[in-house]
């Protein structure tokens, strides 16, 4: 399946002539699968980590599962290249993407991902998503010790993100200080994403984002930017909507006069692929 020979046991059967769909959004790079017959589950998760991998396997920063869910247009799940199961806003607006690509829905859609519950506007290639309620906000945690840093703050955007500002993202040791915070005790038992924002301007700003269960940077994190959106505006007075500089591409967070999130950026289908 992933290059050399080998006898195709019941097991690997299951895998053969699976198709999927690589999508990007805004820099995340997604394997997307239409599980609505039920074939995947959360045992399959060692191949849902072996397929992520880049140089052998397909590669992406995680697997989207689309699953049937009553009285919804789908059910979302996403696991992480480490295999482990969580949330991803990008993620989300990929699935919806892919649902409107596959006639799942029109341009309009309505699922569930985890406990909550999401709604999207496909237009083309643009994807707006609407976010449940932020969760956890704590302004100070108290454990930034880099001079250079600030910390911004905790929340739960769907998954947990702890922030620190920073005069010149380009130059910060993402990966370094991202590992020694993502299993801080403050975070424990689930650990938490690490993003380090620039302030750019009354309505901009630029993110970098250590990603747990990608163990690493990612190219973007929708997650991580509504959080960083968030702490931009409750610490440094920036109004909405703000504008997310990424390394993958923009996004835009907006903030309605209900308190609810949107995500919006771009959203790209890059092939369609048939595993052997």
């Amino acid at each position: 399946m992933f290059g050399g020979p080998f006898i195709k046991t019941n097991h690997l059967m299951k895998y053969a002539n699976l198709r999927f769909t690589k999508i990007s959004a805004t820099g995340n790079d997604f394997i997307v699968i239409d599980n609505r017959r039920g074939q995947f589950d959360r045992d399959d998760r060692d191949f849902f980590a072996r397929i992520s991998q880049r140089r052998t396997g397909v590669g992406s920063d995680g697997v989207l599962l689309i699953e049937k869910e009553p009285d919804f247009d789908f059910r979302l799940r996403y696991f992480n290249p480490d295999g482990s199961e969580s949330g991803c806003g990008n993620g989300a607006r990929a699935a919806a993407y892919f649902a409107a690509l596959n006639q799942i829905v029109k341009t309009e859609a309505r699922f569930v991902f985890g406990q909550d519950t999401y709604e999207a506007l496909v237009r083309d290639n643009l994807v707006k998503l609407k976010f449940p309620s932020a969760r956890g906000l704590r302004e100070s945690v108290g454990i930034c010790s880099e001079p250079d840093l600030e910390e911004a703050g905790f929340v739960d955007t769907g998954v947990p993100h702890y922030l620190v500002f920073t005069r010149d993202v380009q130059q910060v040791d993402v990966a370094g200080i991202g590992k020694s915070y993502r299993w801080h005790d403050e975070f424990k038992p689930e650990g938490t994403n690490v993003n380090f924002v620039e302030v750019l301007s009354d309505n901009a700003i630029k993110i970098r984002t250590f990603e747990r269960g990608v163990e690493d940077e990612t190219l973007a994190c929708g997650t991580g930017a509504v959080a960083a959106a968030l702490f931009a505006h409750l610490r440094k007075g920036l109004a909405f909507p703000i504008t997310v500089q990424a390394r993958g591409g923009e996004l835009t967070v907006h903030w309605d006069a209900g308190g609810n999130f949107y995500l919006e950026g771009e959203v790209e289908a890059i092939y369609q692929g048939t595993l052997l």
